[in-house]
């Protein structure tokens, strides 16, 4: 199946472009916490020609496909996303798993 995601990330480089996003967030906070979870708040700006009024639809998708995971925080906190071991691998890191993804 990741065949199939690796094609949607090839076709639709926005999804890519946001993933990558999510991806560099995640790495950038963890340097600089180390308590971070690593959910961060839903990112609303990017660079490139991603319209504002499609991010949901890509944030869908890139859940769809597992490469996003979604958390409610609370209704203060809201929304917050983590990329996947399978996102990351998609991004083309090595990655291990971890005891809770392989829980899951």
């Amino acid at each position: 199946m990741m065949e199939f995601e690796r094609e949607m990330l090839k076709q639709y480089e926005d999804w890519r472009t946001v993933l990558e996003a999510y991806r560099d967030h995640q790495l950038q906070l963890k340097e600089t916490d180390p308590e971070f979870d690593g959910w961060i708040p839903r990112l609303t700006s990017f660079s490139g020609m991603i319209v504002p009024d499609e991010l949901s639809e890509i944030h869908g998708k890139l859940i769809a496909l597992g490469l996003i995971k979604v958390q409610l925080e609370n209704r203060a906190g809201g929304v917050r996303y983590q990329v996947t071991r399978q996102g990351r691998e998609m991004l083309g890191e090595k990655t291990h798993a971890t005891e809770s993804e392989c829980a899951a």
